[in-house]
């Protein structure tokens, strides 16, 4: 696919059928084996996300089991230019429960070094450990050294699709992985992202993007049990989040809060002087896609309509959507 600022360099949404990675199967189905044997599945049906471009094709499984420990890899050597050494990629996952997670981390998705059956050096290394009843996401950066991973400090719950986006930076020896979790889409890239530069080894070019299933052992966690679907790769934050509407902003860009946030319950969001008054529009999703809440008035009908959904919302992380004066802006809400 064509580069561009907004367009992905990129694109996956498994547009097909049988499973991935083994060469029996439709011969890969466009993804090479690295390592292990064992089927990662294709299932029917796409996973989605409020505001993300509309999902295509299916999904797949990687299953957390025992008998497969497969590592896949699709080459994105043709379209990540040489010489880049700044790289994105997303996806949307389904954590489905807690099959072979533990306390400690295990990576489930990564850029490669090299494309192909010979893929060894892996970074952006996308984590997922056990955390209360959920589970957290977590980076990084390569390995080398005595590496440790930086967790994004948001509980996610299972069965819940998230957006996830991991930025890696090349810099000779001090390389950077950054991870969000459930970002405003399209917008200027966010600065509340986790960084971790602790591995010591170095990347020298983007050549696949991987996905590996790993097994629970007597020292280490496994890799979970998630559905993965819409991986994205693009050399800058937009090209992976693209919106339905190219005018969604995150709140900031509008003069628009929310507070506190997180909070137990009681939220409340501020508008603009020139809005405040006025009707706009309001949508709160739950990030499976759920329509919560959707209503129109001023800054003060919005209110009481916010403090009454949310006084029995369950916890987690919704997405709140204001549309006013023909733009749309949009930012994270946590209930505790």
């Amino acid at each position: 696919m064509a580069q561009g600022t907004t367009t992905p360099v990129f694109y996956e949404g498994f547009a097909r059928t049988g499973a991935i990675g083994d060469p029996a199967v439709e011969g890969g189905n466009g993804w090479v084996t690295h390592s292990g044997s064992g089927p990662i599945a294709i299932l029917e049906g796409s996973l989605s996300y409020p505001g993300l471009t509309a999902s295509t094709g299916n999904r797949i499984l990687l299953p957390a089991a025992a008998a497969t420990s497969r590592d896949v890899n699709a080459d994105i050597s043709g379209t990540i230019p040489a010489g880049t050494t700044t790289a994105y990629y997303s996806a949307i996952i389904k954590v489905l429960d807690d099959t072979q997670l533990g306390d400690t981390p295990d990576y489930f998705m990564h850029f490669g070094n090299d494309a192909g059956a010979a893929n060894t050096n892996l970074f952006g290394r996308l984590h997922a450990k056990k955390s209360g009843t959920g589970y957290r996401l977590a980076i990084q950066n390569i390995s080398g050294g005595t590496p440790t991973q930086t967790d994004f400090p948001l509980d996610l719950t299972f069965g819940t699709s998230v957006l996830v986006v991991v930025k890696f930076e090349i810099k000779d020896g001090n390389d950077m992985a950054t991870l969000w979790v459930n970002p405003t889409l399209g917008a200027t890239e966010p600065t509340n992202g986790v960084s971790n530069s602790s591995g010591t080894n170095s990347a020298t070019r983007f050549q696949s993007i991987g996905l590996r299933n790993g097994f629970m052992s007597a020292s280490s966690s496994g890799t979970p049990k998630v559905e993965i679907d819409e991986i994205r790769v693009g050399t800058t934050f937009a090209s992976v989040t693209p919106g339905t509407t190219t005018s969604i902003k995150d709140f900031k860009a509008g003069n628009l809060n929310i507070y506190p946030n997180p909070a137990n319950g009681t939220f409340k969001l501020q508008l603009p002087a020139n809005l405040s008054s006025g009707k706009v529009a309001m949508t709160v999703y739950t990030v499976s896609g759920t329509v919560l809440l959707s209503a129109t008035g001023t800054e003060k009908a919005l209110n009481e309509q916010l403090s009454s959904k949310f006084n029995n919302a369950a916890a987690g992380v919704y997405l709140v959507k204001i549309e006013a004066n023909g733009e749309s802006f949009q930012t994270r809400l946590v209930k505790n």
